[in-house]
């Protein structure tokens, strides 16, 4: 997992946790799988990229962005704010690491 890095200067609003799954994106879709059965929305904002959406196809038919690519297919948006509870970090913690627990076997 590569965690979200915030550059000095710049200010996060802390409303997502931005996690990059550094695997193929099926794993990323199990975890996401394994989160909404445990009740935790976590979303996979980026994908698919914008440029690879139908609306913006007639513009970027040969457009390849590879980085781009490369993360939508392996960023989580897990849930972050005000009133999340240790619990509850705890709980989406447990249940990732459950996941990479199982995949290193």
């Amino acid at each position: 997992i590569i965690f979200q890095k915030i550059n000095p200067g710049n200010y996060s609003v802390y409303r997502d946790m931005a996690i990059i799954i550094n695997g193929p994106r099926k794993l990323r879709n199990q975890l996401l799988v394994k989160l909404h059965k445990n009740n935790i929305q976590a979303k996979s904002y980026f994908f698919p990229p914008l440029h690879k959406k139908t609306v913006y196809r007639k513009w970027s038919r040969n457009l390849k962005l590879l980085n781009t690519e490369w993360l939508a297919d392996r960023i989580i948006n897990l849930p972050l704010h005000a009133e999340i509870t240790f619990s509850e970090i705890d709980k989406v913690c447990n249940i990732i690491k459950s996941l990479f627990d199982k995949e290193k076997k």
